[in-house]
């Protein structure tokens, strides 16, 4: 007996596969890989409790992004600030995307203990309004009470030369809920006086928020004094 050989045709199941390859091989995606990249800076250069950093995103191929900054926070933005509160070590993680695609890039960032004191380490006259001649006067930081906590050697202070800078060794402000004064006086006679003077509380500048930065070491002051500190 013979046979002839037959021409069968392919199955529907596998044509069907056949097609589903064809268009998918035809519609992939070939854009170039997202690669995540960001770099990271402190406002003020600041790094202790509470601070605030400022993303850099330099991630290539990419235009969806998602922030997680390891205490609970998120962004969707491209460069996002965000705030610490509290003092820890923190994983951030940037998820770089573009249509299917996605890559992810990971620093650990270290936000240090927060300042518990601070000291008054440089004064500057910037007036002496109601003085028309070279006066020897001294400096005093006072609590509200009035207690001098630290006075300058006398000095000789000449109106026409404002502004005037003075390095200070001032001593460390340990209560930073505290007001105090930080003063100029003029030597007298009988009495010295008061001339000007400007107040400090040192907790209105350890709690930087978004948009503001904590532990700012220049103050303007008020009438004609102002002063540089030193966080600790």
């Amino acid at each position: 007996m013979f046979f002839q050989k037959s021409h069968l045709a392919a199955p529907a199941s596998f044509a069907a596969l056949l097609f589903l390859f064809a268009c998918s091989k035809k519609g992939s995606d070939n854009s170039p890989d997202p690669i995540a990249s960001f770099t990271y800076s402190a406002i003020a250069s600041n790094l202790h409790a509470p601070a605030t950093l400022k993303f850099s995103n330099s991630s290539t191929n990419a235009n969806d992004y998602y922030w997680t900054f390891g205490d609970g926070g998120t962004s969707g933005t491209r460069e996002p600030q965000h705030r610490y509160a509290a003092a820890g070590t923190y994983t951030v993680r940037l998820a770089a995307g573009s249509g299917s695609k996605s890559h992810s890039a990971i620093q650990s960032i270290t936000i240090l203990p927060a300042h518990t004191a601070v000291k008054i380490i440089g004064l500057k006259v910037t007036s002496v309004q109601s003085q028309t001649s070279t006066f020897t006067g001294y400096f005093k930081i006072t609590s509200a009470a009035g207690t001098t906590l630290w006075q300058s050697a006398n000095t000789s202070i000449n109106p026409a030369s404002v502004p005037l800078s003075y390095n200070i060794a001032g001593p460390a402000l340990n209560n930073l809920s505290a007001t105090y004064n930080i003063e100029l006086w003029k030597t007298g006679t009988f009495s010295d006086s008061k001339l000007y003077f400007t107040s400090f509380i040192p907790s209105l500048y350890n709690n930087g928020t978004e948009e503001s930065d904590s532990y700012p070491t220049t103050f303007s002051g008020s009438n004609g004094l102002r002063f540089t500190v030193q966080w600790q």
